[in-house]
C-alpha cells in the first residue's frame, strides 16, 4: 500500500482520538493495528505493550464485582485496552512511514486544526459560555491530546519541516 495511505490512516487514527467516544476510537484503533500489522516489533515497544497490559489486568479484577454486569466489564476492557490499540496502531502506521517526518508533520498540522476548531467555537459562542468549569469543558471539548502533542512537537522538534513550509506533509 502506498505511502498516501499510510498518511491518511494517521489522520484517521487522529480523528477518532479527538471524538468523545471511547468505544469509537477503540474499534479505529483495533481496525488499523490489524491493517498495518508489521511483523517486526521492536523491544521497546514489546516492553511497553507488555506493562500496559499489566495495568489492563490490574484494573480488570476491580470489575470482578457481583453487582458489575458484563456490560460493565466489557466497557471498562475496552477503556483499558483503547491506549494499548492506539499505541501499537500508530507504531505499525510510523513504522510504514518512509520519511517519519510525515508523521510529525501530520500530527502538527491536526493539531493546529482542532486549535483553530477549537478557537472558533469559542468565537461564534461566546456569548453562550456556562458559568462553571465542567459545562465549558462538555461544550467546547475536553480531549485535547492531538492540540498538546503538535505543541510539544513545535516547541521540541527544530528541524520539523512543516516549520519552513506551508502546509506540506
Amino acid at each position: 500500500m502506498g505511502q498516501l495511505f499510510y498518511k491518511a490512516c494517521l489522520v484517521i487514527l487522529i480523528l477518532s482520538l479527538q471524538m468523545a467516544d471511547v468505544e469509537v476510537s477503540f474499534a479505529v484503533a483495533a481496525a488499523l493495528s490489524i491493517i498495518c500489522f508489521r511483523k517486526q516489533i521492536s523491544n521497546q515497544m514489546v516492553l511497553i505493550i507488555f506493562m500496559l497490559f499489566a495495568l489492563v489486568i490490574i484494573g480488570s479484577i476491580t470489575v470482578f464485582e457481583p453487582e458489575n454486569d458484563y456490560y460493565f466489564f466489557l466497557k471498562d476492557l475496552i477503556y483499558f485496552l483503547r491506549p494499548i490499540f492506539v499505541m501499537t496502531s500508530a507504531y505499525f502506521i510510523a513504522m510504514r512511514l518512509e520519511d517519519k517526518r510525515s508523521f510529525l508533520n501530520i500530527l502538527v498540522l491536526m493539531g493546529f486544526y482542532f486549535a483553530t476548531m477549537h478557537l472558533w467555537k469559542l468565537v461564534t459562542n461566546f456569548t453562550l459560555i456556562p458559568a462553571d468549569t465542567n459545562r465549558i469543558r462538555t461544550y467546547f471539548g475536553r480531549y485535547n491530546h492531538v492540540e498538546t502533542i503538535a505543541l510539544l512537537l513545535i516547541i521540541c522538534v527544530k528541524d520539523l519541516p512543516v516549520k519552513r513550509s506551508r502546509f506540506k506533509i
